[in-house]
């Protein structure tokens, strides 16, 4: 059996069925005989997900709640976890691999915004459920929780506190990968391992069912100016798809 028949994609989908498609299309590209199961809060999406050959399960459980079901529910033992809004370029089976060496493969939450001068996201250490691959053996041993996670007690330093941060506070071994940035994206990052390039994250890719982080008027804490230019970026990106602009691309991570 290959070692791509071994890993269970999982994802949690909220909204967006234009990057639902290229994140199940970019899955069956590199990992065709894959197990990937998708969990939604209705039906909307059923028929997408079938056609790539994924389970679908019309679940109406909230973020956490569906996390919890889709780890219990993959068949396998690696697992990845990543955002419906997230698009693959490469195989990951070698990274799969280094749960040899590690507890968890992910994207350690320093990332700075696109646009602006700051960190979008600061927490040295820990990661986002953006993108991990870990073992559910290694999880579900180290959590008294499993499948629902323990409580996260935020720290007191000037950093983010997330809720899920608490998973990767129970995998202490971490590989980390790198977040690299372009304008003409948006809010947006491509992920990669040394110079290779593994994924592309769009930043609130599920606008339609969460709008309400964006307001006309900005926020220190708002990604963008308003919806118009949000969706501005997210169209520049499925427009030139496959063939992305990345020849300005700046470190997101220093």
């Amino acid at each position: 059996m290959s070692k791509t028949k071994n890993i269970s994609f999982v994802t949690p989908y909220l909204s967006g069925t234009k990057w639902l498609e290229l994140h199940l299309a970019s899955i069956r590209k590199f990992h065709l005989h894959a197990d990937i199961v998708i969990s939604a809060p209705d039906e909307s999406a059923r028929k997408i997900v079938e056609r790539f050959g994924g389970r679908y399960f019309d679940n109406n459980r909230d973020y956490f709640q569906a996390i919890a079901f889709l780890f219990e529910t993959a068949k396998h033992d690696t697992i990845v976890l990543s955002d419906c809004d997230t698009v693959l370029f490469a195989k990951i089976d070698y990274l799969a691999a280094k749960l040899k060496d590690f507890d968890l493969v992910g994207i350690e939450e320093r990332i700075r915004h696109a646009t602006k001068d700051r960190w979008f996201r600061f927490a040295p250490g820990y990661t986002d459920l953006t993108f991990i691959i870990f073992s559910r053996a290694k999880a579900r041993a180290n959590n008294p929780s499993w499948p629902h996670f323990p409580p996260f007690t935020p720290t007191p330093k000037n950093q983010n506190n997330e809720d899920h941060y608490t998973f990767c506070e129970l995998m202490s071994k971490h590989y980390y990968l790198r977040p690299y940035t372009t304008t003409k994206y948006g809010l947006g990052n491509l992920i990669r391992d040394g110079d290779k390039n593994i994924l592309w994250h769009q930043w609130f890719g599920s606008w339609e069912k969460r709008a309400s982080f964006i307001s006309e008027r900005e926020r220190e804490d708002n990604p963008y100016k308003n919806m118009a230019e949000l969706i501005a970026a997210e169209s520049r990106f499925l427009a030139d798809y496959p063939q992305l602009d990345f020849s300005q691309v700046k470190k997101a991570f220093e």
